[in-house]
């Protein structure tokens, strides 16, 4: 990254998928890019959170019920709807 002042910085906001080397508190780019820009909102991107969410559902789910849904799922994507 190519050092500037903070007046040069055009960022307003940072997504980040949540890794602890991406939000940490001490030495991590979320806290880098405060100290070049103090008033950068941060946010965890949704997308990643709901991947998180779904593989801890998972676990609990029975297997009998996944494979049902990754049937149904193959089934559909290969619909001639689909692809019209």
């Amino acid at each position: 990254m190519q050092k500037s002042t903070s007046e040069e910085i055009n960022l307003v906001g940072l997504v980040t998928d949540g890794a602890n080397v991406m939000i940490g508190k001490k030495n991590y780019f979320r806290q880098k890019m405060h100290l070049l820009k103090s008033k950068i909102n941060s946010v965890l991107c949704p997308s990643h959170i709901g991947n998180l969410i779904v593989q801890k559902a998972q676990k609990s789910i029975p297997l009998s019920i996944i494979t049902l849904l990754q049937k149904a799922h193959s089934y559909f994507s290969q619909s001639s709807i689909k692809s019209e």
